[in-house]
């Protein structure tokens, strides 16, 4: 009861404290990048490939003015531009597609040709009205799917590729059906590069610096295809047939015929999966989802994945962002904080089993039921080869028992996998890939992410882990270390450079990451 009292008092004091309450608390961080330093920047919204060519021409003839793709807005805001890149000889072009949109059927070279703008799935920040509109709702039409999906479908086609992102599966990948890519480079020419292509690899993983890409070739080999699946939250440890009682993996362990190791459920457990892991004290619960391919006939009824008890997007995603905020500002090792940790948890991830049957784009995409307005996330995602699994897992557990709420934090761990990937900058290149990948709330009142993130950073630096490109990076993912994580990479530089050799495209932060020297005036 006392705790309960401490929570609405501080949530009181909380949003008194900010001017024009909730709103101006979740305002949709895109849009805060987008007006905030107006005054230097503009943006623009072509509508045709014409006048996406006639921006890069200006730019590449002006040479002081940097063009970046602002995309959906679920990347790492420096990764599209900062304030560094603003100055009185320098100007900041923002490139907005979301007027460049569409896909086109063509059955007789079996592809579908689909502009960059077009988002891959239904955005349910906006209620799904423009589900007719996405990728894959078009490709269902005709009998189509992609081979995977993220945890979320509201990122646009060119943004997702290009960052190298991917769903959880070791066995399929979007990339798979990625057979050609028409990008637009700094001086406004247009190339059309395809899979057998000696830039293909190359240009498929680029982070806008190479050129905008301004449609992408989907090979029409994937059959539309429904899911059988489950989520089951239990307590992390120890291995168990009763949820209530443990996990029905050996997270931690070698495992054994009964209950396989998380290295071994990750490759054969099902076609798809992942798993969360709430670390903190008291808590220490798993949630392990996984789904299949289902192509036996008759189908079951539908049965819609539920991640929340409450299915409100903006209900769950306003309660999630209360308990987190409550969580921040009580931070503190003792045991009253683990109670009340705990039974939040319960209300929010109570322990249980749920089954599932859906068309595929309605149940990969899990977190679709989450409003990132109201609940900013901020992540950094590492790559690691897969048969380090075990040995990664028992070192962030030691880690979580010795370093309490600091280590912890007051969210969880994503832990999936990505197959080996032929794409010279992709963090699965060459290699079958296990992800941690951990989040921060935006709207934390006290910490940072890069301070949150940086322990992480530092504690599996051994591993020599790849990162995910469009998520927070360490100050030193540069220089040296890149090059010895990616193999191609002085060739990946030789071409970006002669397809953008007056910078168009490069950023301070990019520059950096990457040692572009700068060009001399």
């Amino acid at each position: 009861m006392v705790f309960r009292l401490i929570i609405i008092t501080c949530l009181f004091f909380y949003y008194c404290s900010i001017p024009n309450g909730r709103s101006e608390v979740y305002s949709y961080k895109i849009k805060q990048f987008v007006n905030s330093w107006q005054s230097n920047q503009t943006i623009q919204y072509p509508a045709d490939e014409f006048e996406i060519q006639a921006l890069i021409k200006h730019a590449y003839q002006q040479g002081s003015t940097i063009i970046r793709v602002i995309g959906s807005g679920h990347s790492y805001e420096k990764a599209i531009s900062d304030e560094q890149d603003i100055n009185a000889e320098q100007k900041l072009m923002l490139v907005s597609l979301e007027k460049y949109h569409g896909v086109t059927i063509d059955k007789e070279n079996n592809v579908a040709i689909v502009k960059a703008g077009t988002f891959i799935g239904p955005n349910p920040e906006v209620g799904n009205k423009d589900i007719k509109k996405s990728l894959v709702w078009i490709l269902n039409q005709v009998g189509y799917a992609v081979p995977d999906l993220a945890g979320i479908t509201r990122q646009t086609v060119a943004g997702f590729l290009s960052t190298g992102s991917s769903g959880g599966s070791l066995l399929y990948s979007f990339y798979d059906v990625l057979v050609g890519i028409r990008l637009i480079d700094g001086k406004g020419t247009i190339h059309n590069i395809y899979k057998q292509d000696s830039k293909f690899h190359a240009v498929g993983i680029s982070m806008g610096l190479f050129g905008i890409i301004t449609s992408v070739n989907i090979s029409l080999m994937t059959k539309s295809f429904y899911v059988d699946g489950s989520e089951t939250i239990s307590p992390i440890v120890p291995p168990s047939s009763n949820f209530s009682v443990g996990c029905p993996i050996d997270i931690f362990g070698d495992g054994n015929q009964q209950y396989p190791s998380l290295t071994k459920f990750f490759k054969t457990g099902a076609d798809f999966s992942r798993l969360i892991w709430y670390p903190q004290k008291d808590v220490d619960r798993s949630v392990i989802w996984k789904a299949s391919k289902y192509d036996r006939k008759p189908f079951p009824p539908i049965v819609p994945y539920q991640q929340f008890s409450e299915t409100n997007l903006t209900a769950v995603s306003m309660q999630i962002a209360d308990a987190f905020t409550i969580m921040n500002m009580l931070a503190a090792d003792t045991e009253e904080y683990y109670s009340l940790v705990n039974s939040i948890f319960d209300q929010l991830q109570p322990i249980g089993k749920q089954e599932f049957f859906d068309i595929y784009y309605n149940s990969l995409p899990m977190d679709n039921h989450l409003s990132f307005k109201i609940l900013p996330i901020s992540f950094t995602e590492l790559w690691i080869p897969i048969e380090k699994t075990k040995e990664v897992m028992n070192i962030l557990r030691n880690y979580y028992l010795t370093h309490g709420v600091n280590a912890t934090g007051n969210n969880a761990l994503e832990i999936y996998t990505s197959g080996k990937s032929h794409f010279w900058l992709s963090p699965s290149y060459s290699t079958d890939a296990v992800r941690f990948d951990w989040y921060w709330f935006d709207n934390n009142p006290i910490g940072t992410a890069q301070n949150f993130f940086q322990q992480f950073w530092d504690l599996l630096k051994p591993f020599e882990y790849r990162c995910h490109w469009g998520k927070y990076l360490p100050d030193d993912y540069n220089g040296h270390r890149l090059h010895k994580l990616y193999p191609m990479l002085e060739e990946w530089l030789k071409i970006r450079n002669e397809m953008d050799p007056e910078q168009v495209f490069v950023t301070s932060y990019w520059r950096k990451i990457f040692s572009i020297k700068k060009l001399e005036k």
